[in-house]
C-alpha cells in the first residue's frame, strides 16, 4: 500500500470508529447507481443498478453553507470513506432507511489518492 491508500484506510476505520461511538454501531451508508445504459438513444436500454457500501459520518451544514446554497431544512451532509468507488452527483444514497438524492460531492484528496467524500443530498 500507498503512503496515500494507508491513510485513506485508517479515515475510513477512524469514520467507523465515530460512527458507532455516536450511534448505535457503525454507520453504512449505501450508494444506488443507475445501471450503464446501452443501445440507442431512441430505445435505452439500462443494466442492473448496482450499489456501493460506504463507511459514513453524519455532518452539520455550518451557517456560511447555509447562507450562499441551495442547502435545504431536510438535506444532509455526510462524510464516506474512500473504499474504491466514487460517489457522483444524480446518485441516490440511503442512510439509517432514508434515501436521498446526492447533489455535491467534494472529494479530499493529496496527492492524487482520495481519503474520503463530503457529501451533500437531498431527502
Amino acid at each position: 500500500m500507498t503512503n496515500g491508500a494507508n491513510i485513506a484506510a485508517e479515515i475510513s476505520a477512524a469514520l467507523v470508529e465515530a460512527s458507532s461511538a455516536v450511534g448505535d454501531g457503525p454507520l453504512t451508508a449505501t450508494i444506488l447507481r443507475s445501471g450503464v445504459k446501452t443501445g440507442p438513444d431512441y430505445a435505452p436500454a439500462f443494466g442492473p443498478d448496482v450499489e456501493y457500501e460506504f463507511n459514513a459520518v453524519i455532518g452539520r451544514f455550518n451557517s456560511d453553507e447555509r447562507s450562499d446554497t441551495a442547502v435545504r431544512s431536510d438535506d444532509i451532509k455526510l462524510l464516506l470513506g474512500a473504499t474504491g468507488n466514487t460517489p457522483v452527483v444524480g446518485d441516490s444514497i440511503t442512510v439509517s432507511g432514508s434515501e436521498y438524492d446526492i447533489y455535491r460531492v467534494i472529494p479530499v484528496a493529496t496527492g492524487g489518492v482520495y481519503l474520503m467524500y463530503v457529501i451533500w443530498a437531498h431527502a
